[in-house]
C-alpha cells in the first residue's frame, strides 16, 4: 500500500506520540514506586519519632522518681517532680497502641506486648506506693524494695522501646538503601527506553523523510516539465 505525503505525515506523528507515551508510561510506573518506597519510610519515620518521645519520658519518669527516693527526707515529692511524673505517665500510657501498632509493623508484637501492663505497674510504684511511702515516712527497708521495682519495670520498659528504635533504624536503613536502588533502576530504565525508542524512531523518520522528499521532488520534476510544455 502506497501512502499519500500527508498519510506518511500522520504515521511519522502516530510513532513519534506512541513512542513518547511509551517512555511517560515507563517514567510514571517507575516514579509510583519511588513514592510507594518513600510514603512507607515517612510513616515509619513518624512512628519512631513517638518512641523516642517515649523513651525520653520514660528516663525522665526514672530520673524524678530516684530524686524523689534521695530526698524521701523532705517527707513530700515536689510539686516540680509529680507534674514530671504525671506528664510522663501519660504520654506513655496515651501511646501504648502506637507502640503495639509499631512493634506489629516491625514483627515485634510479642516481645512487646506486656507494655501497658508494665507501664501500669510503674506507674502504680511511682504515682502511688512511692508518694505514700514519702509521706508516711516508710523506712529504709521499704524504699530500698521500691527502688527495685521502679528499676525492673523502668528497665523493662526501656528495653522494649529500645528494641523497637533499633529494628525501627534497621528497617529504615533497609528503606532508604531500597529506595536509592529504586531511583538508580528507575533511571536506567528511563535512559534504555529513550535509546530504544531512538533507535526505533530514527530509522523510520529517515525512511519516510527520504521517502516525502523522494515525492517531493518528483512532483517538482513533473511540474517543471509541465510548465515547460
Amino acid at each position: 500500500m502506497t501512502l499519500s505525503i500527508k498519510g506518511r505525515i500522520r504515521l511519522m506523528t502516530f510513532c513519534t506520540v506512541i513512542s513518547l507515551a511509551v517512555l511517560f508510561a515507563i517514567q510514571a510506573i517507575s516514579g509510583q514506586s519511588v513514592r510507594n518506597q518513600t510514603e512507607v519510610s515517612e510513616s515509619l519515620r513518624a512512628r519512631l519519632m513517638i518512641v523516642d518521645e517515649l523513651r525520653i519520658a520514660n528516663l525522665e519518669l526514672l530520673l524524678a522518681a530516684m530524686d524523689t527516693i534521695i530526698d524521701k527526707d523532705e517527707g513530700q515529692v515536689l510539686p516540680e517532680r509529680r507534674q514530671i511524673i504525671d506528664a510522663a505517665v501519660a504520654v506513655l500510657k496515651a501511646n501504648d497502641t502506637s507502640v503495639a501498632a509499631v512493634a506489629d509493623e516491625l514483627g515485634l508484637a510479642e516481645t512487646v506486648s506486656a507494655f501497658p501492663q508494665v507501664v501500669e505497674a510503674l506507674a502504680s510504684a511511682i504515682q502511688v506506693d512511692l508518694v505514700r511511702a514519702v509521706e508516711s515516712g516508710a523506712g529504709e527497708d521499704g524504699f530500698v524494695e521500691l527502688d527495685d521495682v521502679i528499676d525492673d519495670n523502668g528497665d523493662l520498659v526501656g528495653e522494649m522501646l529500645g528494641r523497637l528504635a533499633v529494628e525501627g533504624d534497621r528497617r529504615l536503613a533497609t528503606a532508604s538503601r531500597e529506595a536509592a536502588e529504586a531511583i538508580d533502576t528507575s533511571l536506567q530504565v528511563a535512559v534504555a527506553a529513550f535509546i530504544l525508542a531512538l533507535l526505533a524512531l530514527i530509522p523510520l523518520l529517515i525512511f519516510m523523510g527520504r521517502s516525502i522528499v523522494g515525492s517531493l521532488q518528483r512532483l517538482t520534476t513533473t511540474m517543471q516539465r509541465l510548465a515547460g510544455g
